[in-house]
């Protein structure tokens, strides 16, 4: 249950060919498995992170050393009642839980 990140190692010496930077900041499992693309070395990853995000998340490593990340699944514990300040876009209204009394983000 640690912050992860990802590199991209040269098999043969270990060296770090890339870092790929951060891919959650509470990382509770990953795996990785080789991509099927024909004559190719890419990898996928898949992690569950609790924390920015919170969810499953698929990374796929390329052949040109990048990596394209995606949240599949995502989940909340407990949704709050206030809206945070300071961050236009980011908190999406639950309507499906929200009632005219109280609003759910």
């Amino acid at each position: 249950h640690q912050g992860a990140i990802a590199l991209i190692l040269d098999a043969n010496t270990l060296d770090i060919v890339e870092q790929t930077g951060q891919t959650s900041s509470h990382s509770w499992a990953n795996s990785l498995i080789m991509g099927n693309e024909k004559n190719g070395h890419n990898f996928l990853a898949i992690e569950l992170g609790d924390n920015f995000p919170r969810g499953i998340s698929v990374h796929y490593f390329s052949d040109e050393n990048e990596r394209v990340s995606k949240l599949v699944y995502t989940f909340k514990t407990k949704h709050s009642t206030k809206k945070r300040e300071g961050c236009a876009g980011c908190q999406t209204i639950y309507t499906e839980i929200s009632t005219p009394e109280k609003t759910y983000y």
